[in-house]
C-alpha cells in the first residue's frame, strides 16, 4: 500500500470512523458519519499529514474515498516536482 493511501486511510478512520462499506467508490451517502463538517475535517487532516493542499473541488464537491486518494497522490506529486 502506498504511503498516500495509508495516510488517507488512517485519516479517514480517525475522522470518519470505520465505514460499513469500504472501497474506492465509498461516498458520504454510504457512511452516516461522513457529513459536510466531517468532510472538512477529513480534508484538513489529509493536508496536514501529507504537507499538501488539496484542490478546492475536493473540499466542496461530492467525492469518493478513491477520489480523495487520487487528489492526494496528485498533490504530493506536484509538491515533489516544485
Amino acid at each position: 500500500m502506498s504511503t498516500v493511501i495509508t495516510v488517507v486511510t488512517e485519516a479517514f478512520t480517525r475522522v470518519v470512523g470505520e465505514p460499513p462499506i469500504w472501497g474506492a467508490d465509498t461516498t458520504p451517502a454510504d457512511v452516516e458519519s461522513w457529513g459536510s463538517l466531517v468532510h472538512v475535517q477529513l480534508v484538513f487532516e489529509i493536508e496536514q499529514a501529507l504537507g499538501i493542499r488539496l484542490p478546492e473541488h475536493v473540499l466542496t464537491g461530492r467525492t469518493t474515498f478513491g477520489a480523495l486518494v487520487e487528489a492526494a497522490e496528485s498533490a504530493v506529486k506536484a509538491a515533489e516536482a516544485a
